[in-house]
C-alpha cells in the first residue's frame, strides 16, 4: 500500500485572517508530520489534513466486490448504433492492485473485443479515498468552498487542482495512446466523521490529438462491511462520462459495487 507523503505546498485560501504557511518545506518533514503541516498551513484545511492522516495509515485487506456497469455509448460520426448494455463481473483488490474477472455483457460472455479498449471504470477507486489528489508528488492546491447538505449529512466542500506535471496517478487510455492530463474537481468530506463521501475529477486541457473534448468521473464512498475482515471506506457507486469530438451526446458508464467479500487464494483472476 502506498503511503501518502503530501510533500507539496498546499495553496492558501487567501482569506483575511488565514494563518500563514509555516516556513519549513514539507518535503523535509518526516511522513508522520506532513499531514499536520497541512493543517498548520491554513485552519480551513484541517479536514483535508485529517483525511491525509487517515489515508496514511490505512491498510486495506485483499477482497472482492461484485460490479455492475450500465453503459450508454452514443453514435459517433457515421455510426448508427446507439449501444446500451449492462456489464457485470467482479473486481478484486489484491496487494494494492485492482483486477477484474467473470465479465458478462447482458448476462452473456463478451464477444472478442466487445469490452477490450472500452473504459468501464477507472483504476484506483479502492485505494485510500481521494489519494490521487492527496499525494504529495501531485502538488495539489486546495480551496475551501463552504458546506452543503446531502442525504441528511453536512459536507465540507473543497475544490482542488493538480497540474499536468503533477499527475502521476490518473491515466487516460484512448486505445491508441495514454495521456496524463491536468485535472481538477471537488472533495466532499463529512463534517461529523471526517470521511470522504464524494470525489469528482475532470480532465483539463486535453491534447488536441485526443478523440475526446471532455472526460470526468464522480465516485461516492461509504463504510462497507466485509465479513471476517471488518468495515472499510470503499466506493459504492461511480459515474464516468466521456464526450467524443463530433458526437452530439456523451457516453456514460454508471457503476455500482456490491457484495464485497474476503479474497480467496483459489479465485481465478483475469487482468484488464
Amino acid at each position: 500500500m502506498m503511503l501518502l507523503t503530501m510533500v507539496a505546498v498546499v495553496a492558501l485560501m487567501g482569506q483575511s485572517g488565514a494563518t500563514p504557511a509555516p516556513a519549513q518545506n514539507p518535503a523535509d518533514l518526516p511522513i508522520t508530520d506532513v499531514c499536520s503541516w497541512v493543517a498548520a498551513s491554513n485552519p480551513d484545511l484541517k479536514p483535508i489534513a485529517q483525511l491525509c492522516e487517515a489515508n496514511r495509515v490505512v491498510n486495506l485487506p485483499n477482497f472482492i466486490c461484485k460490479v455492475k456497469v450500465a453503459r450508454r455509448q452514443p453514435p459517433f460520426l457515421n455510426a448508427l448504433i446507439y449501444r446500451s448494455d449492462v456489464v457485470t463481473g467482479e473486481v478484486t483488490y489484491r496487494e494494492g492492485n485492482e483486477e477484474v474477472s467473470e465479465l458478462r455483457v447482458n448476462g452473456k460472455p463478451p464477444a472478442s473485443g466487445e469490452i477490450d479498449g472500452n473504459r468501464l471504470w477507472a483504476r484506483g477507486e479502492f485505494a485510500p479515498p481521494g489519494s490521487s489528489a492527496l499525494e504529495g508528488v501531485s502538488n495539489p492546491a486546495f480551496h475551501f468552498q463552504g458546506t452543503t447538505n446531502e442525504a441528511g449529512r453536512s459536507l465540507l466542500v473543497f475544490d482542488y487542482a493538480v497540474a499536468k506535471n503533477g499527475n502521476y496517478t490518473w491515466l487516460l487510455n484512448f486505445g491508441f495512446g495514454t495521456y496524463q492530463p491536468a485535472f481538477s474537481g471537488k472533495m466532499l468530506i463529512d463534517k461529523n466523521t471526517g470521511l470522504l463521501r464524494r470525489f469528482t475529477r475532470e480532465a483539463n486541457d486535453l491534447e488536441a490529438e485526443t478523440p475526446f473534448h471532455s472526460v470526468s468521473e464522480e465516485i461516492h464512498y461509504d463504510k462497507v462491511k466485509i465479513e471476517g475482515l471488518g468495515e472499510f471506506v470503499l466506493p459504492v457507486r461511480a459515474k464516468f462520462v466521456s464526450c467524443q469530438k463530433g458526437a452530439a451526446v456523451c457516453a456514460e458508464n454508471v457503476v455500482e459495487y456490491q457484495a464485497c467479500r474476503k479474497f480467496a487464494a483459489t479465485t481465478k483472476i483475469t487482468s484488464y
